[in-house]
């Protein structure tokens, strides 16, 4: 008897523990979905591309930015250029920031939630609608900090206070050196070297009368690197003082840079390295730029740099018919007949066709290390290749060695070329040859007697 009065009262005890639970979570739920209802996001009844300028006011400091001519500008403190993509993320930022409503009974005290001079933001819209509102200096209990807007009492996060209170010029002003105008049409660079590139038809010319063939990808990541380059730090205004000051007067580097359709030109002046860092100015801003010696680096462009040192070797491959070695111990004359080759000269010799291809990439894969004028007619090795017209279509002479470099004559370049030896050597010392019987030969080596 008493065994089914405990099971009972257990089973009843149970019951009443979860009614319990379920009106506990259904008032927390009720709780939760009234605080949301009391959120909502700030600004959103501002779109950016409508914002023309904004203030940002503390106490007697003021900051003030505005867009002209689809350009955002510091006018106060200051007056410099500002940064789309610093002003667009703050923006976003505190408009996608949610806050919550206070409700209070009578006026607010504003004195209380420290609101009282308070620092202020105040927008004004391209339509002539102004909107403002201030952030408390000192936050709640809870961390959070009030907000005053419309005369209406809020409370946000932590990022209202440090993106007004703490916000100052600097935040907002453009660190990156060149204006968005797009792909310059011309750059002309005045330094130890001096060369005048043209872009045009999505390709670099270089405007010279020796010009030399251009590394097209070397110029694209030298474009990318001056296009992309950010200052660390804005120094000083440009004046006589500073700009001796910084080295400018001497500077190491000018690039002019022209845009098409734009008639104004960009001055930009590299100075001499100074401590792992150099300074520059630009035609367009008042005020000296720091960059750190590894950026300043990618702008210093020399002969050597631009140039595309496979040229002379890039013959065309695929026109590849027949080839021709000549040197004291390996000549030979070999020819395509249809997927494989054969020897020409010597005769009988049967060719490893791949050994040929690998002959002819090792041409291909050759890089120039420095250039010469130089009408030299002599020749230590040489080596042709003809089209099946019997045409030749490419064709390297060495005309003198050293210890580790060989000049050699590309019949596809002027100049005479130096190159690496033993890149050289490989071409001209590539057996591609298979021996008439190999297993015999093995048997061969491994009779023969040691010496």
């Amino acid at each position: 008897m008493k065994t089914k009065f405990f099971i009972q009262l257990f089973f009843s005890l149970v019951v009443l523990a979860l009614g319990a639970w379920a009106f506990y979570e259904h008032r927390q739920s009720q709780t939760e979905q009234q605080k949301k209802n009391e959120e909502t996001s700030f600004l959103n009844q501002i779109k950016f591309k409508d914002l023309k300028a904004f203030r940002i006011i503390k106490g007697s400091k003021q900051l003030e930015v505005v867009q002209e001519n689809k350009t955002w500008v510091l006018k106060k403190p200051i007056q410099d250029l500002a940064s789309w993509t610093e002003i667009s993320r703050w923006f976003d930022e505190l408009q996608n920031q949610k806050v919550q409503k206070i409700q209070s009974e009578g006026d607010v005290l504003w004195k209380d939630y420290y609101l009282d001079n308070a620092p202020s933001v105040e927008m004004e819209l391209n339509s002539g609608e102004k909107f403002s509102f201030s952030v408390s200096k000192k936050s709640s209990f809870d961390g959070k900090y009030f907000i005053k807007s419309d005369e209406e009492l809020l409370l946000g996060e932590h990022y209202f206070f440090s993106e007004v209170n703490e916000k100052d010029f600097d935040s907002f002003r453009r660190k990156k050196i060149l204006p968005p105008l797009g792909h310059a049409s011309k750059i002309q660079f005045h330094g130890k070297s001096s060369f005048t590139f043209h872009w045009t038809d999505y390709k670099w010319s270089l405007d010279q009368s020796k010009a030399f063939p251009l590394d097209s990808s070397r110029l694209d990541g030298f474009w990318t690197d001056i296009n992309s380059l950010t200052a660390s730090f804005i120094k000083e205004a440009v004046t006589a003082s500073s700009i001796k000051k910084y080295k400018l007067h001497k500077p190491q580097l000018k690039i002019t840079l022209s845009y098409p359709n734009k008639d104004k030109k960009y001055l930009l002046q590299l100075s001499p390295f100074q401590n792992d860092k150099a300074y520059v100015s630009i035609s367009h801003r008042n005020f000296i730029l720091e960059i750190s010696k590894e950026s300043a680096e990618k702008l210093i462009l020399s002969r050597d740099d631009i140039r595309d040192h496979n040229f002379p070797f890039n013959y065309d491959k695929s026109s590849a018919v027949q080839i021709e070695r000549k040197n004291e111990k390996n000549s030979f004359s070999v020819k395509k007949v249809k997927e494989s080759w054969q020897s020409l000269l010597p005769e009988n010799e049967t060719v490893d066709s791949e050994k040929v291809e690998e002959l002819l990439d090792k041409i291909k894969e050759l890089k120039g290390e420095k250039y010469k004028s130089d009408s030299a007619q002599k020749s230590l090795r040489s080596i042709a290749i003809k089209n099946a017209d019997g045409q030749v279509i490419f064709e390297l002479k060495e005309v003198s060695t050293g210890n580790a470099r060989s000049w050699v004559k590309s019949s596809l370049w002027k100049e005479l070329t130096e190159v690496s030896k033993s890149s050289l050597n490989e071409i001209f010392t590539l057996d591609i040859f298979l021996s008439a019987n190999p297993s015999q030969t093995k048997k061969e080596e491994t009779q023969k007697p040691f010496e």
